[in-house]
């Protein structure tokens, strides 16, 4: 993903991040262009885990 020149897309059913994870995306975010990541709803995804990691940690993804 570091080495990407126009976009990285990233499609995953839950986000569960760690800090360097974090700090690897808001890079990327800052120098492709196209960076995106999809995700399942936390209304509808079956994973409380997944789902409250991304509900805590939403303004550290929505960059």
């Amino acid at each position: 993903m570091k080495n990407a020149k126009n976009r990285v897309k990233i499609h995953t059913p839950y986000i569960i991040c760690n800090d360097m994870m974090y700090n690897t995306w808001e890079e990327i975010a800052e120098n492709v262009s196209d960076f995106s990541i999809m995700t399942n709803s936390v209304a509808n995804n079956r994973n409380p885990f997944g789902s409250a990691d991304y509900a805590k940690n939403r303004n550290r993804i929505l960059f």
